[in-house]
């Protein structure tokens, strides 16, 4: 939640503002043999709960390799696996999927600059090597993918782009068997430019379906190209969505059951190459005929969608809305029969400087999780875990800061069977290496559970607010002295730590303005916490 208290009699000082996750369960940190600098990709968790990350990590002696570690659901190292070719090669992950047995597929690129070819792998659950399989472009150039899906036959299918002998690139989609041999590959070329496939969904019926952008006669702009291509990898249709003389570009897709399919992207708000820019979303029956468009324009300078998840009750949406002076994370909901808007969820960090998405997911309660990053007042990114629920209420808000106190960006989410969340993510590093690791924490479903009752022995006097229900604004009579130091902690009714901020007394007077714009209608716990004394209050938040 985007909760903020903010003093208002001048009564406090030096205030410092810290979410605290309290339902953290471990956290791993990893920096390859290298010390250099690790990427982080993906996380999953299987079937018993194990956390499986994958990310790129440089090597003693040459380029990057893939990595892959499992941790238990304690967070022990379980195995760790990289992966390389031979030579003087940088193999750099680019996406990743786990099947229901636990198996992993990877798919990056390799090679050196000018001749990068596509590298996938299947790792078994243990960590051992199934297969691998190398894609080389005609034209003997770079070749990178972008995005991956699985069957659940085991087959993989890789979208990406190529670079054909002119050095112009085209979109690339291939079909691996279930024991990595290549059944097609199928070429995308829009005509005038570079062409490049981002994403990749299967429609119920073996189709595959593709997006990615199209660059427009004259080679200036470029539009969303959506392809789908039947199960032998021949293509049925092709759809360009031009909003004539500005850019759009595709960011992710998605098909549902009766083989609708979902593409959202970005588009200019007006003509010229650079924004500001909008959420464009589109959806299209199996046969390639467009049913809906809808637009989200964020605020004064645009919004740049990052991650899609669609589930039979709802398309959501996450990316960064920009503002003049900082930017949030606009998450929309659409009702994916109608297009109908749902709910709309800004989210703007503590601080009002940078905060942006990179990954969303619906867990199986219909529970909306997004990870991104927000940056403190002194610019320095902390992992943001977001959680909505299917209404479109914010009901969880909580940023990890590593103890060195520097950037930390969190990059992909999992929830595993106990609906406990795992985020990852790079992490930068204290002295002397001052390099990004992969960083990762697994967070309890179950907040630990508080109530107004539940108070431990109390240093001092008794916490008082002011009206009780409160609408806007209340008071908080605070039983300190000047110059003492104590936490406000604001709790939900199920026990989880919305926020955490440390105060103190500047001279006399004890009140503080609770400043409630923005808090959902509810019941919370707040307490006074200073040392081992604690008090805790009911307070009632309405409309």
């Amino acid at each position: 939640m985007n909760k903020r208290f903010l003093p208002v009699f001048g009564i406090l000082v030096g205030l410092v503002t810290t979410t605290l996750a309290a339902d953290t369960l471990w956290t791993r940190r990893y920096d390859g043999p290298a010390n250099g600098d690790e990427e982080a990709c993906a996380v999953f968790t299987d079937g018993e709960d194990n956390v499986i990350v994958i990310g790129s990590s440089p090597t003693l002696t040459t380029g990057y390799d893939f990595v892959v570690f499992k941790y238990s659901p304690a967070g022990e190292s379980l195995w760790l696996a990289r992966i390389g070719s031979t030579g003087n090669t940088n193999d750099l992950v680019r996406a990743a999927k786990m099947d229901a047995s636990g198996a992993i597929y990877l798919t990056g690129r390799t090679g050196s600059a000018g001749n990068y070819n596509i590298l996938t792998v299947k790792l078994n659950p243990d960590g051992s090597e199934a297969w691998r399989a190398i894609y080389e472009g005609s034209g003997g150039k770079n070749d990178e993918p972008t995005a991956m899906a699985i069957d659940a036959s085991g087959n993989v299918f890789i979208t990406g782009y190529e670079a054909d002998a002119g050095g112009y690139l085209d979109f690339v989609t291939i079909k691996y068997n279930a024991d990595g041999t290549q059944a097609w590959a199928a070429k995308y070329d829009g005509g005038f430019g570079d062409d490049k496939g981002v994403d990749i969904a299967l429609g119920p019926d073996g189709s595959v379906y593709v997006t990615g952008s199209r660059t427009q006669e004259g080679g200036t702009f470029q539009d969303y190209a959506t392809l789908k291509y039947d199960a032998a990898g021949g293509q049925v249709w092709v759809d360009i969505y031009d909003r004539d003389t500005v850019n759009d570009i595709p960011t992710a897709i998605a098909v549902d059951s009766a083989g609708n399919v979902f593409v959202t992207g970005r588009s200019a708000l007006g003509p010229g190459m650079g924004g500001p820019f909008s959420y464009v979303t589109l959806k299209y029956n199996s046969s390639g005929n467009r049913l809906w468009t809808k637009i989200y324009s964020g605020t004064n300078r645009g919004a740049i969608p990052v991650a899609m998840a669609l589930t039979p009750n709802g398309l959501y949406i996450t990316g960064n809305v920009w503002r003049t002076t900082n930017n949030d994370i606009g998450t929309v909901a659409y009702n994916p029969l109608t297009g109908s808007d749902l709910w709309v969820g800004v989210f703007n960090g503590v601080a009002n400087k940078v905060d942006e998405a990179s990954d969303i997911l619906v867990d199986a309660n219909g529970k909306i999780h997004i990870v991104g990053y927000s940056q403190d007042s002194l610019g320095r990114a902390d992992y943001c875990r977001l959680r909505y629920s299917a209404t479109g209420t914010l009901e969880l808000v909580s940023l990890y800061n590593s103890p060195f106190d520097n950037a930390d960006e969190g990059k992909a989410i999992a929830v595993d069977n106990q609906f406990n969340v795992v985020v990852t993510g790079r992490s930068y590093g204290g002295l002397p290496l001052m390099t990004y690791d992969i960083v990762t924490v697994k967070y309890d479903s179950s907040a630990p559970g508080i109530s107004e009752s539940d108070v431990k022995t109390r240093a001092f006097g008794t916490l008082k607010v002011q009206p009780n229900p409160a609408r806007n604004r209340a008071i908080l009579n605070l039983p300190l002295k000047a110059g003492e130091a104590a936490t406000i902690a604001l709790y939900d009714v199920a026990g989880a730590l919305c926020h955490q901020e440390k105060v103190s007394l500047s001279g006399a007077g004890s009140t503080y303005s609770l400043n409630l714009a923005g808090f959902n209608p509810g019941v919370y716990i707040l307490e006074l916490k200073q040392g081992e004394g604690s008090s805790r209050v009911k307070l009632q938040v309405v409309k």
